[in-house]
């Protein structure tokens, strides 16, 4: 059997129009000869019926405080209702379709609400269905507990989904499916000049992402590494360019690689400070904490530095608080980083970069040199400036640099 999984964003099933261009990718893979698992996510975004956060404000508005567990459990409706719409229109088609929930398709997770990890994938239902030619509609990032409750998978919940089901049912292809061409070496909204990327390597994907890319998340590329016979695409609900194929890592070891430019902005730049002076293993255990996991920690020049978004700061200030620390916030910041490798092979590249962004009147205000970033916290107003600079550097000069 040849499966596909593929897996629709919010954009991408949020109206009848877009809805069309999701069964066309549908029936596309049925002439090919696949047996096809549908992964979708709930309909629009924030503000249309039936978002994630439309519903979950249902609760939120009066009951701030909710525990995740309820809250889990109306999250996953914009799933369902994506699903069972989807799978009707299927139907309606003429086509064998069947929507499963995250329990129904037996994803079993952690008790973890809101951001549970699987546990493991039974696919004995989904195999036995594809078996008799139906396709098979999935809820996004939703699962169930070995005790039965209902979990979701948090952030990104839906590639995860997607990457598990692929790995888990030996896969051929894992297509994820959003509103862009594919993976770029920068974000187009913010870099013109950015252009699409045929292939990426795991590891760079997962950096980009990490760094602030937003076009799959880090933790299914991460699954979908454990089956790397799954070829894992991104792609365009909306147009029939082939995509970014990511895959593992071909590039010569000793020469510097350049994949792209990501960056974060709306970051608060704090100084953390501490009476107690044995105090790492407290900040670790801190850092730690699921609400914190796209937040940093920094020994620079101004000592121990928090980098947070700034949406999440107030909850951040209040954690460091309780557990006897004092954040002395700075300033508003962004974040910019190369992605690629081998950088501490060519100290002489980083320090040029360096060079070009103070040339251009930009304060670097921190500078994290690794083998597989470089990354620069610069104030908030030269964000698209710094974007600009190091992709033009990066993507149309360093060949010449280096050579």
């Amino acid at each position: 059997m040849k499966i596909m999984v593929q897996k629709f964003g919010g954009t991408s099933v949020a109206t009848e129009d877009s809805r069309e261009h999701v069964y066309k990718k549908i029936e596309e893979a049925v002439r090919g000869g696949y047996s096809l698992v549908v992964v979708v996510s709930a309909m629009g975004r924030n503000g249309d019926p039936y978002a994630t956060d439309t519903l979950l404000n249902l609760i939120r508005k009066d009951i701030p405080f909710a525990s995740k567990r309820e809250l889990d459990v109306i999250f996953s409706c914009g799933e369902n209702i994506a699903g069972a719409i989807v799978a009707s229109n299927l139907q309606k088609r003429g086509y064998k379709s069947v929507y499963l929930t995250g329990e129904q398709a037996r994803i079993i997770t952690d008790e973890n609400f809101s951001d549970a990890r699987i546990r493991r994938v039974e696919t004995d239902k989904i195999k036995s269905l594809l078996d008799i030619g139906n396709i098979v509609v999935v809820g996004g990032g939703q699962g169930v507990s070995e005790n039965g409750d209902i979990t979701t998978l948090g952030r990104g919940g839906s590639d995860t989904t997607g990457c598990a089901l692929g790995v888990a049912l030996h896969a051929n292809e894992i297509h994820i499916y959003t509103d862009v061409e594919g993976i770029m070496t920068a974000d187009p909204r913010k870099v013109k000049e950015a252009v699409l990327l045929e292939k990426i390597s795991y590891e760079d994907c997962c950096n980009m992402a990490n760094k602030g890319a937003k076009v799959i998340h880090p933790r299914a590329v991460e699954i979908a590494m454990k089956n790397p016979e799954s070829r894992l695409y991104v792609k365009s609900t909306f147009s029939t360019n082939p995509g970014t194929l990511i895959c593992e890592d071909d590039e010569n070891l000793e020469d510097v690689n350049t994949t792209g430019v990501a960056g974060q902005d709306n970051l608060v730049y704090c100084r953390v400070v501490s009476n107690e002076y044995k105090s790492y293993d407290k900040l670790q255990e801190i850092m730690g904490c699921p609400a914190l996991h796209d937040s940093k920690v920094y020994y620079g020049i101004d000592g121990i530095v928090f980098v947070s978004d700034s949406k999440i700061f107030a909850a951040a200030e209040k954690k460091f608080n309780d557990n006897g620390f004092k954040l002395i916030k700075c300033e508003n910041v962004s974040e910019v980083s190369i992605i690629g490798s081998n950088f501490m092979k060519y100290p002489e590249l980083c320090q040029e970069i360096r060079d070009k962004i103070q040339k251009r009147g930009i304060d670097i205000k921190m500078c994290m040199e690794e083998d597989k970033s470089v990354s620069y916290v610069i104030s908030e107003e030269h964000y698209i400036c710094t974007m600009n600079l190091l992709h033009e550097f990066v993507v149309n000069k360093t060949a010449g640099i280096i050579n």
